[in-house]
């Protein structure tokens, strides 16, 4: 990990129970604490691995605001990984010029937007 890593991950792992990430769109408030918020990042930046992507490859993320998002993107950051953040409201041939331009090794969205 690179210094600037390392320092933006210290919150994470010196105050593991501290609350970071809060969800208030859904019917209940959702929130992860530090700990949990790391150790999920760093299971999607595994799963993103057992899919091929290597550190320095390019992952598009077509989500929407929200944890799901900052999840994926910590991920990346921790996998080494260059995130690509695209719209998911942007129009079909805007997201086909993008990906074409990018041509990222994985791209990440919602169930239903597949």
């Amino acid at each position: 990990m690179t210094l600037a890593l390392d320092r933006f991950l210290d919150p994470f792992l010196r105050h593991p129970d501290r609350q970071a990430l809060v969800d208030l769109t859904g019917a209940a408030t959702f929130s992860l604490t530090y700990g949990q918020t790391l150790a999920t990042a760093s299971a999607i930046a595994a799963r993103l691995m057992e899919r091929g992507v290597s550190p320095g490859d390019r992952v598009a993320a077509m989500l929407p605001n929200g944890i799901d998002s900052a999840l994926v993107y910590l991920a990346c950051l921790v996998g080494g990984f260059t995130i690509v953040p695209l719209n998911p409201q942007s129009p079909d041939s805007v997201l086909t010029h993008a990906l074409e331009l990018v041509r990222p090794r994985l791209t990440v969205c919602r169930p239903d937007a597949a």
